[in-house]
Order: structure tokens, then C-alpha cells, then sequence
């Protein structure tokens, strides 16, 4: 952590001490009085103006950008003198070798061939020159001196082409040269070349770092070749700006350098940020510091102004919790300085004596409804979502036999003494459809069977998690025994009339057939008509008993509906002509087999044709149309009647029901008794308007597979 940074982190310590202080002895208090708005306003305000004032944000980004523009700035005054520095060095160099390539001894030495008094004279020239390296070659090209001994120059000085930039090759580690080249001697035969250099090695570099103050690094091809500092990383000569090196921060600013052979090279200018940094830390420091006092100001000066309104608050909180804990007696008169927290303390008592008479009528409700639920006949119980009791009314306790105390938190089932063997039994109990109606056998208490109907609601608990099960339970054992004895006295006389009827009926078609007067043949077939009436009236009590007492069953197999459908056409033939009416049968296609109960499918059939020859009018047709779809064939009965009412239609399919009016007879066993045979065979039936006139009763079937 710097050291602004640790100042600034003893300014916010100092003040979480003071407001921890502050709130042990809450002692600060305002002088006077006024809207506690105003006061919130000015505290807040002066808060806000020590923020603006002191403009912390603000000021660190522009001592940022001012150490930014201050370290470019420098960069760039620096790498221009490295570019004068290293253009004078060059030239300098250039310059020194063209006067040792003057002198009249070296030239004599070349051309006499004095190799023995050469070298050492020409390390006296080098030296002198303050050169690296110097190699003499004669006219031929071919060196005939070195200094220092097995100094070889870069090629690019060696083919004289003028003062540059080289790069030596061949050794461990590349180097970089300033060099020149220049011929021996102005006048005369040339007799040859002298070939010097300065290496641009880490003396080189601290040579200019002492110039300029700045250090140095030179990159070739992105790798470092000298350099004043360690820890470099390869790509520096590919950056500019602040970098953090292992010596410190540091600001980048590359200086590409031409050189030969295509090769890059860098010198890295390495500017010292410390001064400049050390600087912007002091200002940071001294602008945290004052952001510090400003602070600690503004949050006194805001718990000065917030004092005054914390003791009637105090008080009202205590009121707030003595009516959540249901202490709504005490009146409520908390006095202060501040107009809205009176205001406050007079709402909080208006609310107080609300609530007392709210929680007066509450507590009258409740008896009133706990009362109403005792009386009710039925017992209601409600069941959470794992099964278990959560209440037991009064009525429930009458029912099933069991005190409150001791079935509430028990399973819903066990105690209507479901076995809990059976998988289906308590789920279905449990999980009743919320608005269904269930009639169920149960055992009390003491084992007394009973007959139940169930009604199911749900119902959110007080405490709001999840949801619970509401159960009416009405105790039904006398209606089903008596529902019972009623079933079982219509089965017994359908079943008496049968026999009778079939006599009857034998005896009134052998008198419709056989050679008689007018008058007695009319009457065959007019007690023909009653008999089969009064048959069709039988099968429907017979079926009706058998729904009721569950022994109603169809034997679906595959079926010739068109076969079914003539047999019907014969049966119902007196029928129909006693009121001039006739079978229209229509198909358009082949019809193929069904999967049906072609005894019951008869049945189904006759009721339509008896519903739909009592509602047309007498000499027009009754229609049944065949349709064979993908899975099912549909049959069609229409008639030519008064239709189906809006009114009418919701009651067709119920027992009993007549379709809205009783002009034309019957019990309204038929159409029930059809849609419950239709339903056991897997099909529909359906009751529609007929355009121009008429009902359309439709069922269908399933087909076949072929």
C-alpha cells in the first residue's frame, strides 16, 4: 500500500471511530427546531458542496494526466538528444577515422609493408581515437592490420560504403556498431582502406545515459542486445507509455535506429518516474487528507441536524413495538421540535385507534364465525400439503367421531380409516381437485362405516407458505341407503315389466299380422306402438339402475354398424308409422366395421329415433347419416323438430332432464342413458342446431383396425 493510500486509510479509520462514538453517546443535539426536510436538505447539501469542493475525482485525474503529459514531454526532449547524440557520435566517428586514415606514417607503413611497426602504431592511433576497433586493408582488400588483435568490423564498414549503422554477426551474442571507413591518404596511389568502429555496448549506452540522464536499452529484432538495466522483457521496443520493470516504474519511449540488412533497431529510452510520481503522491495525499476532514465535517455536522428528531423517534419506535405485540390500549403522545415528526406521533395514534377497533371487530368476527362453523352440520377440516390435519371443525367432530385435539396434526386418511395399504386411496384424498365433489366410504372412530360426500377447496394459511386442502364433509349414509332402495325397487320392477311386456309384444305383432277387421288390426298396431314405447321406457330404467348401481357394461367387438342400423330401421318401423315418418338412411362411402356393443349401439340408436319422431312433425323423414373419418365413423340423427334452445342444451344429457319442456312424454332417461353408452365405447356425442329447422344429435365410434 503507498503511503497516500495508508493516509488515507487513517483519515476513514479516525472517522469510523468518531461515528462509533457517536453512537455510544448520542449526545450531540440540534439548538432549535424547524422541518425536518429542511434539515435533511442542509445536511445533505452540505455534504454535497465538501465533495464538489474538494473534487477528489477530479483532481487525481488530473494530476494523472499532468504526470502523463510531464513523462511525455521528457521522453520526447529526450529522444531527440538521443538522435543529435547519436548523429554526432557517428559523425565524430567518421570524422576520427578519416584523420587517422591521414597520417603519413600509417600510409607508409601500408605501402612498405611494415607489418611489425604497424600493429603497434595503429593501437596507438585507436586508443588515441578513442575507437573500439580498427582494421587496415591494402589496395587488395586484404587486412594487413588489426587493434585490437582479432578485430573484425561489420560488414557493412568493411565495404566502405560510409559512415552507418552495422550490425556484427558470427560471435555469441550480436552487436551493434557505429563505424566508418576511409582511404588512406588524400594524394598519391591509393594503397588502401582504414575501417573503424564504436561498439554501442552497455558503456556506450551509460556514455549517453550520462548525457542525457536517461536510460537506455537497445533492441535488435525485438530481442535486447545491451542495456542499462535487468529483467527486461523482449517486446519493450514495441511499447510506449508507464511500464512497471523490475528497477521500478519506468516510462517507455522507443527510438527506431536504421541499420542494414533490413534488421530493426531500437534504442529504448528508460525515463526514471520516481520524482514526478512522488509528487502526484504528495498532492494525492494532501487531497485525501482534506477529502478526510471534509467527510468527518459533514457527517458531524449531519448527525448534529438528524439528533434532534432521534429521541421522538426513539419513542415512536417503542409505541411502534408495543402495538406489534398487540398492545393497542396505551395511548400515543410523543412531543418534539420537528413538525413532522409530530405529525408522525398524531398519525401513529389516529392508526393505534384504528387498529384497536379493527382488532375489536376482528375479535368479534372471529367468534361469530367460529360460532357459525360449530353450528353447521358439516364438518370442515383443512389438510396441509403432506397430509396432515391443520384444523377440525365442531361438525367434524360429530361425523367421524374424533375430538379436535386428537386428529389435528394426524393423517387426513387415517382418520377416515382408509387403509393405508392402498397406493390410490390417500393420494386421491390428499390431492383432491380443488371444486370437486366425492362421495367415499369411511369408518369413524368407533368402526361405523360411513358414507361421505367430500367437497374440496384450498385455501391459503395464515403463516403464507404453501397452500392447504379444505374438505365439507356431509355425512350421506341415509341418502345412499335409501338411494339404494330405490335403485334396487326400479331394477326389481324394469326387470317384473319385461316379461310381461315381451307377451304383449308378441301378441300385438302376431295380431298385426293376421287377417283381421280395420278397427282391430288399427288397434294391434296401436298397442304395438305403447308396448314397444313402454319397452324402450323399461330399457332405460333397467340402464339408469344399472349406471346407478355400477353394473352397467358394454362387450365392444367388431361390428356392421349398416347391419345394426336395419335391424333398427325394422324395430322402429311401427313406430315411425304411426306417425307417417320414415328412416332416411345415408352413407357416402362403404362404412367400415366399429369396435362396439352392437346390442347396446341399437339401444343408442332407438332413443335417438324415438327422441327425434317425437319432436318432428308428423309425415316427414328423420335422417341418419354415416360418415367414415381417419379413426372414428360419426352418426348423424336429424330431424325436422323444433331444435335444440340455448337454454335447453346444457340439460340434454342429464337424467331426467326433458329438453326444457315435457309437451311430448317421457322420463329423460333416453339421452343420458345414450351418452353414457357412447362415453363406455370411447366416442362423443354432441347436440346442434340444424340449418333451416331441427336438431342434429351426433355420437361417434371407433373403427376398426383393419
Amino acid at each position: 500500500m503507498t503511503r497516500a493510500r495508508r493516509h488515507e486509510a487513517g483519515w476513514l479509520g479516525r472517522t469510523r471511530r468518531l461515528l462509533r462514538a457517536r453512537a455510544r453517546c448520542r449526545r450531540l443535539r440540534a439548538p432549535d427546531g424547524g422541518a425536518l426536510s429542511t434539515r435533511l436538505f442542509v445536511a445533505f447539501l452540505l455534504l454535497s458542496l465538501a465533495v464538489v469542493v474538494v473534487i477528489v475525482g477530479p483532481v487525481v485525474a488530473v494530476s494523472e494526466a499532468d504526470l502523463s503529459r510531464q513523462l511525455a514531454v521528457q521522453a520526447a526532449r529526450a529522444g531527440q538528444a538521443t538522435e543529435a547524440l547519436l548523429d554526432a557520435r557517428l559523425a565524430e566517428t567518421a570524422a576520427l577515422v578519416e584523420l587517422m586514415a591521414e597520417r603519413p606514417t600509417l600510409r607508409g607503413h601500408v605501402a612498405a609493408g611494415r607489418s611489425k611497426e604497424l600493429g603497434p602504431y595503429l593501437d596507438t592511433l585507436r586508443v588515441g581515437a578513442r575507437l573500439d576497433g580498427v582494421v587496415v586493408r591494402d589496395a587488395l582488400g586484404s587486412v594487413v592490420a588489426r587493434s585490437p588483435a582479432g578485430a573484425v568490423e561489420p560488414q557493412r564498414v568493411a565495404t566502405g560504403a560510409g559512415p552507418a549503422v552495422a550490425v556484427r554477426r558470427g560471435a555469441a551474442r550480436p552487436g551493434v556498431v557505429l563505424g566508418a571507413a576511409s582511404r588512406l591518404g588524400r594524394e598519391g596511389p591509393a594503397v588502401g582502406n582504414v575501417h573503424g568502429w564504436v561498439e554501442m555496448d552497455d558503456a556506450f549506452l551509460a556514455a549517453l545515459a550520462a548525457a542525457t540522464g536517461v536510460s537506455y536499452a537497445l533492441y535488435l529484432d525485438g530481442r535486447p542486445v545491451a542495456a542499462l538495466e535487468t529483467g527486461l522483457p523482449p517486446d519493450l521496443d514495441d511499447r510506449a507509455g508507464r511500464v512497471t520493470l523490475p528497477a521500478g516504474e519506468r516510462h517507455v519511449r522507443p527510438v527506431p535506429i536504421h541499420a542494414v540488412g533490413g534488421e530493426r533497431l531500437t534504442a529504448v529510452l528508460l525515463l526514471p518516474t520516481d520524482a514526478i510520481v512522488a509528487a502526484r503522491r504528495h498532492v494525492l495525499r494532501v487531497v485525501g487528507a482534506s477529502a478526510a476532514a471534509v467527510m468527518v465535517l459533514a457527517t458531524a455536522l449531519a448527525y448534529l441536524m438528524a439528533g434532534s428528531v432521534t429521541a421522538p423517534l426513539r419513542a415512536l419506535v417503542r409505541a411502534a413495538e408495543r402495538m406489534g405485540r398487540g398492545d393497542l390500549t396505551q395511548p400515543l403522545d410523543v412531543r418534539s421540535d420537528v413538525r413532522e415528526v409530530d405529525r408522525l406521533s398524531a398519525a401513529f395514534e389516529a392508526m393505534r385507534q384504528r387498529l384497536d377497533r379493527a382488532h375489536g371487530e376482528l375479535r368479534h368476527a372471529k367468534r361469530w364465525s367460529e360460532g357459525l362453523v360449530a353450528s353447521l352440520p358439516e364438518g370442515i377440516v383443512t389438510v396441509d400439503a403432506a397430509g396432515r390435519i391443520t384444523s377440525f371443525s365442531a361438525g367434524a367432530e360429530r361425523i367421524l367421531g374424533w375430538r379436535a385435539g386428537d386428529a389435528i396434526g394426524r393423517s387426513w386418511p387415517a382418520v377416515l380409516g382408509v387403509d393405508p395399504g392402498d397406493e390410490d386411496e390417500p393420494a386421491a384424498f390428499v390431492h383432491a381437485r380443488p371444486g370437486s365433489v366425492a362421495r367415499r366410504t369411511a369408518v369413524d372412530r368407533r368402526g361405523r362405516p360411513l358414507a361421505l360426500a367430500i367437497s374440496t377447496g384450498a385455501v391459503a394459511p395464515l403463516d403464507r407458505t404453501g397452500r392447504e386442502q379444505v374438505y365439507v364433509v356431509r355425512d350421506v349414509t341415509e341418502e345412499e341407503r335409501a338411494m339404494r332402495q330405490r335403485e334396487h325397487l326400479l331394477a326389481n320392477l324394469s326387470h317384473e315389466l319385461r316379461t310381461p311386456l315381451s307377451s304383449l309384444r308378441a301378441g300385438a305383432e302376431i295380431l298385426t299380422g293376421a287377417p283381421a277387421a280395420a278397427d282391430v288390426s288399427e288397434l294391434a298396431r296401436s298397442m304395438l306402438v305403447s308396448v314397444r314405447r313402454l319397452a324402450e321406457l323399461v330399457d332405460n330404467l333397467l340402464g339408469s339402475a344399472g349406471l346407478q348401481a355400477g353394473r352397467f357394461s358394454v362387450r365392444p367387438r367388431r361390428t356392421d354398424l349398416e347391419t345394426v342400423i336395419e335391424e333398427v330401421v325394422l324395430e322402429m318401423a311401427p313406430v315411425l308409422a304411426a306417425r307417417s315418418q320414415w328412416l332416411d338412411v345415408r352413407a357416402r362411402a362403404p362404412v367400415p366395421d366399429v369396435l362396439a356393443d352392437p346390442r347396446r349401439i341399437a339401444q343408442v340408436l332407438v332413443n335417438l329415433v324415438s327422441n327425434a319422431s317425437r319432436f318432428s312433425p308428423p309425415g316427414r323423414p328423420i335422417v341418419v347419416r354415416l360418415r367414415a373419418a381417419a379413426e372414428m365413423v360419426r352418426v348423424e340423427v336429424v330431424d325436422e323438430g323444433p331444435g335444440v334452445s340455448d337454454e335447453a342444451r346444457p340439460g340434454l344429457f342429464v337424467p331426467f332432464a326433458q329438453g326444457g319442456s315435457s309437451r311430448t312424454g317421457g322420463v329423460g332417461l333416453g339421452l343420458s342413458i345414450v351418452k353414457a353408452i357412447v362415453e363406455r365405447h370411447g366416442g362423443t356425442v354432441g347436440a346442434y342446431d340444424r340449418p333451416g329447422g331441427g336438431a342434429r344429435f351426433t355420437f361417434t365410434l371407433r373403427r376398426c383396425p383393419e
